[in-house]
């Protein structure tokens, strides 16, 4: 068993790995290659708008394939599309009509392989292994988000941007290995009947029996509820949190980086310890003092004005943030079926996404005119929204798991 976590634990830290390579070297790439980056960011673009519109209705689909299988091949299909990818700009072939059908296709098989991942590894490992499973994984993204992009600036120093893509190709292709190695799971029972001819109107009946499935359990609904204000106040960090460091307490941009620094090891401790204090069962106390702490902390920050107190803060903030992810993801994993564990991970990303999205826009709207004074306090104010819908579960609810 413990090969089978190291694997997935490797395959995680490789995916952010990956991510902090490509995200300094794709622009690279382009800017060298063609002068601009403007398919850069047409690539970027045309991958995350087809993941976010198909997130949701691939998930039906990798709900009734075989899971495994899907993980691989979307990993095969990532290396291959980057290999091209510096094929094409090496060559001078990147033009607008293949870099957006290249971004579509990355977009599409990249969100079907994370559904599928999504509904396997749950499957795979056991609803009692969830807690510890998602708070390593915490570990491992703190970790590597604090030391991936040095590593990766520093690579694509080395090697320059188009070459510098084959890496996180190479490291696709190694992922896809390491699943190989993986067990394989059964199809879900009552997803191998009911096979219909018509494909869509199958599909439409499968999306619909997710989302009532996620309405019909109150601890559920709370935890996608969680999710969305996750993706509303974590957006907060960069358009409230660090132009109030910069514009209200003039910190250097050195010290800035310092003090976010702190914030990640907040994170770090967060899931090395709370799952030996809560157990899953008490996840309504973790999610509603996290809440309640997360408010405080943004609705407060733009009125602090001791810089001394600003890592500790921050280190308590992502402390907070953490469990709030570890203990609801856990949730959502633990009571949810088999056979849909793939779309309700996709609706609790999309509300995830969706939140992330509205949070940005009212910071463009709010914070030239008002500032962050405004903003931070108003963004802190929608934890009360999940608290609320936690204080309604009720005792003979709480059981975690179904």
């Amino acid at each position: 068993m413990r090969s089978i976590y190291l694997r997935l634990y490797t395959a995680t830290f490789l995916n952010i790995f990956s991510d902090s390579i490509a995200s300094v070297a794709l622009p690279l790439a382009f800017l060298v290659q063609t002068g601009s980056v403007s398919l850069a960011a047409t690539l970027t673009a045309a991958t995350s708008l087809t993941q976010l519109l198909l997130s949701v209705p691939l998930s039906a689909v990798a709900d009734r394939l075989p899971r495994k299988p899907l993980v691989i091949t979307a990993y095969a299909i990532e290396a291959f599309s980057l290999l091209l990818l510096v094929i094409l700009l090496f060559n001078h072939f990147a033009s607008f009509p293949l870099i957006v059908g290249l971004g579509m296709l990355r977009g599409a098989v990249s969100q079907l392989g994370i559904s599928a991942s999504a509904g396997y590894i749950p499957q795979m490992l056991g609803r009692e292994s969830m807690l510890h499973y998602n708070s390593r994984v915490e570990t491992v993204e703190g970790v590597s988000a604090i030391g991936g992009p040095t590593v990766a600036g520093a690579l694509t120093s080395f090697l320059g941007g188009p070459l510098t893509m084959l890496v996180p190709a190479c490291l696709s292709a190694i992922n896809g290995f390491l699943y190989i190695l993986l067990p394989s799971v059964d199809l879900p029972k009552n997803e191998k009947q009911n096979i219909e001819i018509n494909i869509v109107r199958q599909l439409v009946l499968d999306l619909k029996d997710g989302f009532a499935f996620i309405i019909s359990d109150r601890v559920l609904g709370s935890m996608i509820l969680v999710q969305f204000i996750l993706g509303f106040t974590t957006t907060s960090y960069v358009f409230g949190i660090i132009t109030y460091l910069k514009n209200g307490l003039g910190l250097s941009s050195v010290l800035t980086g310092v003090f976010m620094a702190a914030s990640g090891v907040g994170g770090i401790l967060a899931s090395l310890t709370l799952e030996k204090i809560f157990p899953l069962s008490e996840f309504k106390k973790v999610l509603i003092i996290s809440l309640c702490g997360v408010g405080l902390i943004i609705g407060l920050f733009p009125f602090m004005h001791i810089i001394m107190l600003v890592p500790v803060l921050l280190f308590m903030l992502d402390f907070f943030w953490t469990g709030l992810f570890i203990y609801a993801g856990s949730l959502e994993q633990c009571r949810t079926d088999d056979s849909k564990l793939a779309r309700v991970d996709a609706v609790s990303s999309t509300a995830f996404t969706l939140a992330a999205t509205i949070s940005a826009s009212i910071a463009a709207a709010i914070i030239p005119r008002f500032g962050v004074s405004l903003y931070m306090p108003l963004i802190a104010s929608s934890v009360l929204l999940p608290v609320f819908s936690l204080f309604r579960i009720y005792t003979n609810e709480q059981e975690t798991c179904n």
